[in-house]
């Protein structure tokens, strides 16, 4: 599926990558292993993207930081990828995600969560 695609893109360019396939396996994820960007689809069966969003954030990481998150979305109208934003998200990313897009924007999150310019 999309979930498996996407962990081979990251893992060839030498990315750690967990799969999670509800809010509460991220969670548990999480509690054990603080990754540096959260990759969330909005169009999950039976989960909500946003819920997830906001759980993960209550539970916060155990360092304290904050974890930037991409949404991954089909809908290309502004106000979702605004709603997106607004929810908590760092970056949203258009499915079918091109590997070039994705792998900029975890760079680039990676860079601001570190501090690194």
């Amino acid at each position: 599926g999309s979930q498996a695609l996407l962990m081979e893109m990251l893992e060839a360019e030498g990315s750690s990558v967990r799969a999670a396939a509800s809010a509460a396996e991220a969670l548990t994820i999480i509690d054990d292993w603080a990754p540096d960007v959260l990759i969330a689809d909005l169009q999950m069966p039976r989960e909500d993207g946003y819920n997830q969003l906001r759980a993960l954030r209550a539970a916060g990481r155990p360092d304290g930081r904050t974890i930037p998150a991409i949404a991954l979305m089909t809908d290309p109208r502004p106000d979702a990828r605004i709603r997106a934003l607004t929810a908590g998200f760092q970056a949203v990313v258009l499915k079918p995600v091109g590997r070039p897009e994705l792998l900029a924007t975890v760079a680039r999150l990676c860079r601001q969560g570190t501090g690194a310019s």
